[in-house]
């Protein structure tokens, strides 16, 4: 495709099939929509020579194709919606605030520096298309009485796990799990996890059963060739 326009137009046509009954006359109609010359009546020739069972199981890729690019433009718009109004309101994240401070402390290695920085790059092109919304005190601690669970990932490079316990210091009535060999996203990732979220979730005032974690920890294999968990 020649320019953005184009891409977008011939993406959104594509994307459209996906709820349209199989038919020849679709696919040749996307075609000639979007591409002209040889190319076009190549594509248009192929199309014609499929049988009713081919031309299902080409609708059927196009559904498949499309469902990661769905999610994730669906993802990202989720995540927009939430972090723009709020999160990127004022100048409280963007290149400059990060830049700065991974500068002051000093830990920061200069490819880590670049990665946070590109990573908060998106939002500062996004979020200008957002209003913001951002709460009254909302950078500071909060403190609730009502049950809250935190659940953190000890493996998280995006959230810190340690972050989970700061964020609810103050409340009275927090319980904080921190889950070994666990990334962004906690409950994706064991059965476990799920299982002390559906807990809380049906009895938010009891205690909860955090004991599976114990299990989710790997071994580590000794020179004698002895494995040994490591202490949770």
């Amino acid at each position: 495709m020649p320019d953005q326009a184009a891409r977008l137009a011939v993406g959104r046509d594509y994307l459209n099939l996906r709820f349209q009954e199989p038919s020849v006359t679709r696919l040749i109609t996307l075609i000639e929509t979007h591409i002209q010359g040889e190319t076009a009546d190549a594509l248009s020739g192929l199309a014609r020579q499929l049988d009713a069972a081919e031309v299902a199981r080409v609708f059927e890729l196009i559904r498949n194709d499309n469902e990661a690019t769905v999610q994730d433009v669906e993802g990202a718009l989720r995540l927009y919606l939430y972090a723009c109004q709020e999160d990127f309101a004022d100048g409280w994240n963007s290149s400059e605030k990060f830049s700065r401070l991974m500068a002051e402390d000093g830990t920061w290695g200069p490819l880590m520096q670049e990665a946070i920085v590109d990573m908060v790059a998106s939002f500062e092109t996004a979020c200008p298309l957002f209003e913001k919304h951002p709460r009254e005190n909302w950078t500071t601690v909060g403190s609730s009485d009502r049950p809250v669970l935190s659940m953190n990932g000890e493996l998280d490079t995006q959230t810190a796990g340690v972050w989970g316990a700061l964020a609810v210091q103050d409340y009275n009535d927090a319980q904080v799990v921190m889950v070994p060999e666990t990334g962004h996203g906690t409950i994706r990732f064991s059965q476990c996890a799920k299982d002390i979220t559906a807990a809380f979730i049906e009895d938010p005032e009891s205690a909860l059963d955090t004991s599976c974690v114990e299990n989710l920890r790997l071994p580590v294999m000794l020179p004698d060739g002895t494995m040994h968990p490591l202490p949770y």
